[in-house]
C-alpha cells in the first residue's frame, strides 16, 4: 500500500480529521500466525485490506469501522470525473519517476494524471516522505471539497461507478450517501 490515511468523523462536533500513517512505520502485523513486526505498508501486501485495517487499528489503538482501498489509477479517474482540482503547489519540481510532469510553484488546476504524479513524487521533495504525505492530504482535501460542492447526490453514483473496478470497501452505498450528505456540514472543519 502506497498511502495510508485515517479519517475520523465526529458529526456531533461537526469536525473531521485526516491523519497520514507513514508507510515505513514499524508495526506488528495483525492476523499472521506468529509475532510479525514490519513496515506497516506490508500488512496490505500480506493480507489485503482486512489485515491492513486490523494492523492500523491495533497500532493506533482505535476502532476502524470502515475501509476504502483505491488503486492509483482510480485516483486519476476520480479527479477527472469531478473536472479536476485546484492545488497550490508549494515548490517547483519535475520528477522523472512520476512521468516527468513539471510543476510550477503556485496555484494550478490539475487533471487526473497531474494529480497522480503530484501525490506520487517523493524523490524531489525536500521533506521526503513527510512532504509527500502533505501533498497527498492536499489532493484528498481538494477532491473532497470539489465533490461536496456538487448539487446532487446523483453525482455520487457515476463517481462510484467510474472507480468501482479499482476500489474495495466495506462501506455500503447507503452509508456512502450518508457520508456524502454529511460532508457539506463537516467540510468547514477538516484538519
Amino acid at each position: 500500500s502506497d498511502t495510508m490515511l485515517i479519517a475520523a468523523i465526529n458529526p456531533k462536533e461537526k469536525k473531521s480529521s485526516l491523519v497520514s500513517i507513514p508507510r515505513d512505520t514499524a508495526a506488528q502485523i495483525i492476523g499472521t500466525k506468529d509475532f510479525n513486526m514490519q513496515k506497516i505498508n506490508a500488512a496490505y501486501n500480506i493480507g489485503g485490506s482486512s489485515m491492513a485495517t486490523n494492523t492500523v487499528a491495533s497500532l493506533l489503538n482505535i476502532p476502524v469501522n470502515y475501509y476504502l482501498t483505491i488503486n492509483m489509477g482510480s485516483l486519476e479517474k476520480i479527479v477527472n470525473s469531478i473536472g479536476g482540482i485546484d492545488i497550490t503547489v508549494p515548490f517547483s519540481f519535475q520528477d522523472p519517476y512520476t512521468g516527468d510532469q513539471k510543476f510550477i510553484r503556485g496555484k494550478t488546476h490539475m487533471n487526473g494524471s497531474m494529480a497522480l504524479a503530484y501525490v506520487r513524487m517523493r524523490h524531489a521533495d525536500p521533506e521526503g516522505d513527510y512532504g509527500r504525505q502533505k501533498r497527498q492530504q492536499q489532493v484528498i482535501k481538494a477532491i473532497y471539497q470539489k465533490a461536496i460542492s456538487v448539487d446532487s447526490v446523483g453525482k455520487l453514483v457515476p463517481l462510484v461507478d467510474s472507480i468501482s473496478k479499482g476500489m474495495t470497501t466495506n462501506i455500503s452505498f447507503k452509508d456512502m450517501e450518508t457520508l456524502f450528505l454529511s460532508a457539506r456540514i463537516l467540510s468547514k472543519n477538516v484538519t
